[in-house]
């Protein structure tokens, strides 16, 4: 019994070991079969992706899968795209087989053996990848090629279609115009660009974007309208002006913020402010905001003035049609002349004038330019009006009535003269009147007085409102501080 059950214990140990060997046996079978199921290995270039691989079961082919020379085996190389220039090279290097594969398939009978594939495409990167030739049967090396250009598809929203769109400063050639308003750039290299768009009613649209090999990459910009804010900075207090439009009041932090109501292109914005000579600038603005550094200058009065008419019109920014000799300056003609060089505050003028063509005279106190001023006009026995004292603002060339009042001298002798007499205060501006031919015993006689803070200081000169034309004798302007 001994014997048996030692027997029984034998076999069972003899059992197990061929069962274990059995197992040994069939794993290294599985082994080999899993490494000649994998007939390619790549070898990628740089940006490949992804690389070559051998399917998971055989693919439906054109060509035959059996070899015409049994000794040979067959090697399909299936590209995309489906041309594509395929090279079959020994181990060596040598070339064993070129052409173009069609509709995706490349057939080739080789004899057994490692072999290297090459695939190249316009417009694609390139393939390379190592196969093994067996007898009597198919290999398989799939050439997926990563394509070497993207495409960019642009959401334009409400953009019409004379929008500019450049890839890197330049117009694409291949556009594709698709539903929504939308375009689609084909043939972009894959690689980082700068996307610019242009349009009149948007500020300029700039991005840098990323184009993928085979891929549709999608924008959708977001445009700003066309328009221009200003930030002015100047003098706190100060009144800013964009193209004559009043926009508001520098403030305590010395800046004044405009909203985008205003469209690129050329402007003017200027800055006032009492008892400061006004500063501007006129340029092109482009859309965004634009901060605009006017400084103000405060503006003394200069010294005293007198002139006679002696050295001609060298102190006067004179108009053509005057005419000064002998003492006397006429003034004739629509043009504005003023003073050189002189700015008064608070001031005294007094000048003699006389009715040349018995229109009448005009002057103008606190003048900003020739464009902006206060003008006074005392009219003769042959104006529209006659015996009328009016007076005026200008602002940018445009007049304004301040006031009228009645002389009651008579201004209508021939050859008389006038001493006028200007008193400047603030905003407080009188004038006096004395004829030459009636003079008043308690001297010259107030027949206007005006309060009006357009102007608060400037320089002085003289200017036909009416066809006037009139001489003046001698002229003296007094700063009072």
């Amino acid at each position: 019994m001994e014997a048996t059950g030692q027997l029984k214990r034998e076999k069972t140990t003899i059992g197990s070991w061929a069962v274990r060997r059995a197992y040994a046996c069939l794993g290294i079978i599985l082994l080999l079969a899993a490494g000649s199921s994998v007939h390619a290995q790549a070898r990628r270039y740089p940006g490949s992706d992804p690389p070559p691989r051998t399917p998971s079961k055989p693919p439906v082919t054109r060509g035959p899968k059996n070899p015409t020379v049994k000794a040979n085996g067959v090697l399909f190389v299936l590209t995309k795209p489906g041309a594509a220039r395929v090279t079959i090279k020994n181990s060596q290097g040598g070339t064993i087989s070129q052409g173009v594969s069609r509709e995706g398939e490349y057939r080739v009978e080789l004899k057994p053996g490692k072999y290297n594939v090459e695939v190249l495409a316009e417009k694609y990167l390139p393939f390379a990848g190592e196969t093994e030739i067996k007898q009597s049967r198919p290999e398989y090396v799939l050439a997926d090629l990563t394509p070497t250009t993207g495409a960019v598809q642009i959401a334009l929203g409400t953009l019409p279609e004379t929008a500019v769109v450049l890839i890197d400063g330049q117009k694409p050639a291949k556009v594709t115009r698709k539903a929504g308003n939308q375009i689609q750039i084909d043939d972009v290299d894959a690689g980082p660009h700068t996307l610019r768009i242009t349009h009149p009613t948007i500020g300029d649209y700039e991005e840098k974007i990323e184009v993928q090999g085979g891929v549709i990459t999608p924008i959708s910009p977001v445009f700003r309208e066309a328009a221009v804010s200003f930030v002015v900075r100047s003098e706190p207090g100060a009144d800013v002006f964009i193209d004559n439009n009043l926009e508001g009041r520098v403030g305590e932090r010395g800046e004044l913020r405009v909203s985008t109501k205003y469209r690129p292109g050329r402007h003017t914005v200027r800055v006032e402010k009492e008892k400061f000579k006004p500063a501007q600038k006129n340029e092109e603005f482009p859309v965004g905001e634009a901060v605009v550094e006017l400084k103000l200058t405060r503006a003394l009065s200069t010294d005293e003035f007198s002139d006679y008419f002696l050295d001609g019109a060298i102190h006067w920014e004179a108009p053509k049609e005057w005419q000064v000799k002998r003492g006397r300056m006429t003034i004739d003609g629509t043009q504005v002349g003023l003073l050189k060089d002189r700015l008064y505050d608070d001031f005294k003028m007094v000048f003699d004038v006389s009715f040349t063509n018995g229109k009448g005279a005009a002057w103008i106190v606190r003048a900003q330019d020739k464009q902006n001023f206060y003008l006074f006009q005392l009219t003769g026995p042959k104006a529209q009006n006659q015996n009328t004292f009016r007076y005026f603002v200008y602002q940018n060339g445009q007049p304004r009535l301040l006031g009228s009042v009645p002389i009651v001298e008579n201004l209508s002798k021939p050859d008389d003269s006038f001493t006028i007499t200007v008193e400047a205060k603030g905003p407080v501006i009188k004038h006096y009147l004395q004829v030459k031919s009636a003079p008043k015993a308690a001297g010259p006689e107030l027949i206007s007085t005006i309060t009006d803070n357009t102007f608060s200081y400037g320089g002085v000169g003289f200017g036909a409102k009416d066809d006037e034309e009139f001489t003046v004798f001698l002229i003296n302007v007094t700063p009072r501080q």
